[in-house]
């Protein structure tokens, strides 16, 4: 899924960037025949978007939603790169370089490998359902419920919560009087 993702992906930059390219290229030849660039100066820019504010519970979600900037920044930044790159091959003028500009950024992006888990947890069948949090608090939305005789993998525990990975590869929040901690991963 992840492959035909990206490769949906990379062709409708590769379009844009076709695209772009000949625009530039027209507008080149436009240019050549002394016809005058576009006048910008009456263009009305749009104000940036601010974010929603963010509920922040406690000194650990401060944590959680500083790294998830930082890697959504990161995501970025690694995307911009391959833009910049791609761009620069196109307004160069030659289809061979816009093309392996392309083949680059595709060999470069790589799935970041997961995070070793630090345990495996699983329901305790003292209770009928144990529900699956999108934030450890009881408060928060409950995103789904853990499955009879499944381990989970936990990545964190923190004030008797675990986030854990269900089957979908998601994370939740569970609370630790639900749970029992596994010594060895029985899947």
């Amino acid at each position: 899924m992840e492959k035909i993702k990206f490769k949906n992906i990379l062709f409708v930059i590769a379009l844009c960037f076709l695209s772009s390219f000949v625009t530039i290229t027209i507008y080149k030849s436009q240019k050549d025949k002394s016809c005058p660039a576009p006048n910008t100066a009456n263009v009305i820019k749009a104000p940036a978007e601010t974010p929603p504010p963010v509920k922040i519970e406690n000194a650990d979600d401060i944590t959680r939603e500083l790294q998830e900037i930082k890697d959504e920044l990161a995501k970025i930044r690694a995307e911009q790169r391959g833009v910049n790159q791609i761009l620069g091959a196109a307004t160069s003028g030659s289809v061979s370089e816009f093309m392996d500009a392309i083949q680059s950024l595709k060999e470069s992006a790589s799935p970041s490998p997961s995070p070793a888990p630090l345990g495996y947890v699983k329901k305790n069948t003292q209770f009928d359902t144990v529900d699956i949090y999108q934030k450890a608090s009881f408060s928060s939305t409950v995103i789904a419920q853990m499955e009879n005789a499944r381990s989970y993998p936990y990545f964190e525990r923190s004030n008797n919560w675990y986030l854990i990975q269900m089957p979908d590869l998601k994370t939740g929040y569970v609370n630790a009087k639900f749970i029992l901690e596994e010594t060895l991963r029985t899947p």
